[in-house]
């Protein structure tokens, strides 16, 4: 299935398969946060291939602990596992579940927000992707053309604006002015 990527958030990521019975070793980005559950709708796609293609599964069972466990929908062996993987865990924006209140966001709506300069609003970047580093959240930002990481804590990040699709943050000294 073909499916548009505008949609999707990246969930985890699935390397390798976990016993012979078809499941999947699975890497959450979020341990704490993950909304994956029981005959939810996913999308998997081929890890480090852009020209790949997403394919819909749902989870027939799901493991969560120390270490997560998937099991699909017509996955039955870990032969069959171990032609899919590794693949990258999507999961559709629209099956999150809504939020309370309205200055609450899922880190995934700041993918391709623009970065502007909190002290001159200057055009920056945008903000290409997000993950745990097991101490705290890290977004991923494309300063011109070169990856910046930060933490996701007010100090850098004291203004994000969903509506204007603005993200403001106090540069570091590492990225120059």
């Amino acid at each position: 299935m073909k499916k548009e990527s505008n949609s999707l958030i990246l969930m985890g990521y699935c390397p390798s398969p976990h016993g012979i019975r078809g499941g999947f070793s699975f890497f959450p980005i979020s341990k704490e946060d993950s909304i994956l559950k029981l005959g939810m709708d996913i999308f998997l796609k081929k890890s480090n291939n852009v020209d790949s293609e997403y394919h819909s599964y749902k989870i027939a069972k799901i493991s969560k602990g120390n270490k997560w466990i998937l099991f699909l929908d017509r996955v039955l062996d870990r032969n069959e596992v171990e032609s899919l993987t590794p693949v990258e865990v999507y999961c559709d924006r629209a099956s999150f579940p809504e939020l309370d209140n309205t200055s609450e966001f899922y880190l995934g709506d700041l993918i391709g927000l623009a970065v502007l300069s909190y002290d001159t609003g200057e055009p920056l970047g945008k903000c290409s992707g997000h993950y745990h580093n097991g101490a705290q959240y890290v977004l991923v930002l494309d300063i011109q053309n070169e990856m910046v990481e930060l933490p996701f804590i007010e100090y850098f990040f004291p203004e994000i604006n969903l509506a204007r699709g603005e993200i403001k943050i106090r540069r570091p000294e590492v990225i120059s002015e």
